[in-house]
């Protein structure tokens, strides 16, 4: 913000506060002049969006939930106080008004809102501060309407925004910071500075800034320095003496960049990249939970992603395979093993899971890693309700996670690559083999020294021996106790080979030609999706997809179809009649997470390239241009460079 804005701002707030001091001065009630008066204006663009995003969600979204008793809908409805204040706001008076005690959060124990992390910006406590002020006026919603047709000095800085729509009339209308939106709006040419004619175009805009700042530029850094930058930020190691020595004594004009084709063509720089990429998606050789089960072929997924980043494979393809490989190419091996991307979230399901929560769990998971991971947007701030703080409606989250509905977890063959890494992998299969023949003899050796005990039992009594198979048709007196014969530490340790073979077995999946991968099927139940393998019948109907209430799968609300982000597409209106068309998903069981792929990898998208460039911009800098970059929403932190 620049310093001719914030005077601006200042000067505005100045010439509010003194005109509303001297007519609450002048008459005892407060009379409008006009509808859409400065103080008018300043409550519909400045302080209603305010409370709409960071109060109504418990103090209004849901009139049969109100907190505290306190309802801040309208004017009315907030004069009547809440169960701890009967008068909320005394006008002219904040520090005497219980609700801006409560927004500056010196009482621990009356602190709005609850959670820290959503406590208002000191800009927004000073909007309050000077509303009160003012007498806290408070138009009602036709005039608030009318205010907003009208326009006035605050319009271009808070605006309503079409979406899908959301599930309360309060949140439709909300509005918005114009500033909070700006990842919503597709990229566009910016001007570079002109008094760095001699600069890069990234150096003119940085100097740029340095200079708006009054900040020195930071002093070259020295080829030592240079060189060591290069390996870490290429390779993620730090380069040899030798290697310090050569790039600093070659003298070539061209040391530099001949430097970087060497560290890019070098097989580490995959390695080091896809570390990123695997942070990103969660990547994990396991299930999670507490029984933490192996997952046999996830190793096949993370050097999938260091073969993509070692040949150069553009970005929109990298994000097709992961997000739909088995619907471009269900014969690939390597399109299969992509779509591991979409198996990298925690997964249990025991006895006691219920498989309809197990399933609806998955669901979200997916839908809300596709939203960090492309489109730099928690989709799961919307689960249970329309989103706080961004324009996100609960229907654009069901409507992408509709996308993923026909998606099932399974294994599937695929046979070894030439350029997988192979290598000892038939010693390491014998090595686990050979324990698995181990834990089998000595599980073995247990039960027969049951059936010893259990020959003498029948000898003892004069009767014939029966194998244990054939004595369970008896009666309990007719054969001998269970586990006759063993001790307590026999129990123990053949409770611990059964547990050992199961996982030894279950490894040995990590070495035959499987796929970590999904399908595209109707909904059917699962028990473990480590072992799962694909049916060979796929026949059915694609289940209908809901808006669960409260995020909860036994309440379902409306049905909902395929979709994609919605706020895109109302936003910028300069986008072509083709983009708008990609939004349209298809509602058949084959072909949704390809047309979801197709959206996101189309030119006009405003997000998908900005958050892969964001990432790569922290990964060589230390911070993103934006600084969160999983979130480019209103809570996450402007860029530092829009431009």
């Amino acid at each position: 913000m620049s310093r001719q804005i914030l005077f601006d701002r200042n000067h505005w707030y100045c010439l509010m506060v003194s005109f509303f001091t001297v007519l609450l001065f002048s008459c005892q009630d407060r009379t409008k002049s006009s509808v859409g008066s400065s103080a008018d204006e300043f409550f519909v663009f400045e302080v209603l969006p305010i409370i709409q995003s960071k109060c109504l969600s418990c103090h209004g979204d849901s009139p049969d939930e109100i907190e505290g008793g306190l309802d801040l809908r309208s004017a009315r409805s907030m004069s009547a106080g809440g169960e701890q204040h009967a008068e909320l706001v005394v006008p002219g008076r904040p520090e005497f008004s219980p609700l801006y005690q409560a927004i500056i959060r010196e009482d621990p124990d009356f602190s709005m809102p609850p959670k820290e992390r959503d406590a208002l910006t000191e800009e927004e406590v000073q909007v309050f501060y000077h509303w009160i002020v003012a007498g806290a006026p408070w138009p009602n919603d036709l005039e608030q309407k009318q205010i907003a047709a009208a326009g006035g000095p605050r319009s271009t800085t808070r605006m309503k925004v079409q979406t899908s729509g959301g599930q309360t009339t309060h949140w439709e209308e909300r509005y918005y910071r114009t500033d909070d939106l700006w990842a919503y709006r597709k990229p566009h040419h910016s001007d570079i500075p002109g008094q760095f004619p001699d600069k890069h175009p990234i150096d003119a805009f940085v100097e740029h800034k340095l200079l708006e700042l009054q900040l020195p530029a930071a002093e070259s850094a020295t080829m030592r320095q240079l060189v060591k930058r290069v390996y870490y930020d290429l390779l993620g190691l730090p380069p040899t003496k030798e290697q310090i020595d050569a790039f600093v004594n070659d003298g070539k004009a061209d040391s530099y960049e001949r430097l970087i084709d060497q560290l890019i063509a070098s097989p580490h720089y995959g390695e080091e990249w896809a570390r990123h990429w695997l942070d990103v998606v969660r990547y994990s050789d396991s299930d999670g939970f507490s029984n933490d089960y192996l997952r046999p072929n996830a190793w096949r997924y993370r050097d999938y992603v260091v073969r993509s980043f070692n040949s150069g494979k553009p970005y929109d393809q990298f994000l097709l395979e992961q997000l739909a490989g088995d619907e471009m190419d269900p014969e690939d091996p390597e399109m299969l093993i992509a779509t591991g991307f979409l198996r990298m979230g925690p997964w249990e399901h025991t006895a006691m899971s219920v498989a309809a929560e197990t399933r609806q769990f998955y669901l979200d998971d997916v839908t809300n890693i596709v939203g960090e991971t492309f489109l730099a947007a928690p989709l799961n701030c919307a689960r249970c309700h329309d989103h706080k703080y961004d324009p996100i409606p609960t229907r654009d989250y069901y409507q992408i996670q509709a996308v993923f509905a026909t998606t099932q977890p399974a294994q599937r063959p695929a046979p070894f690559l030439e350029n997988e890494n192979l290598h000892l992998i038939d010693e390491e299969r014998e090595r686990l083999q050979a324990w698995i023949d181990r834990t089998e003899k000595e599980a073995k050796e247990i039960v027969q020294k049951e059936e010893r005990a259990a020959r003498g039992w029948f000898r003892e009594r004069g009767r014939r021996y029966l194998p244990k198979k054939e004595r369970r048709k008896l009666n309990l007196e007719q054969q001998p106790p269970r586990y006759y014969g063993l001790s307590n530490t026999d129990l123990g340790y053949r409770k611990v080979l059964q547990k050992r073979g199961q996982i030894l077995r279950r490894n040995l999946d990590r070495f035959e030609p499987w796929a970590y991968a999904v399908y595209n099927g109707p909904y059917r139940i699962v028990h473990s999706a480590s072992t799962m393998r694909m049916p060979e019948e796929l026949s059915g109907e694609a289940q209908p997809v809901f808006i669960l209430d409260g995020g909860s799968v036994y309440a379902e609300g409306d049905s909902v179809s395929p979709g994609v982000l919605s706020v895109v597409h109302y936003l910028d209106t300069t986008l072509s009649p083709y983009f708008n068309a990609l939004r349209h998903i298809p509602a058949g069981i084959q072909g949704r997470r390809l047309a979801l792929a197709q959206w996101l990898i189309h030119p006009e998208h405003p997000l998908t390239a900005r958050v892969m460039v964001n990432r790569i911009w922290q990964h060589h800098f230390g911070e993103g241009l934006a600084q969160n970059p999983n979130n480019f929403g209103a809570s996450g932190k402007k860029p530092t460079h829009p431009e």
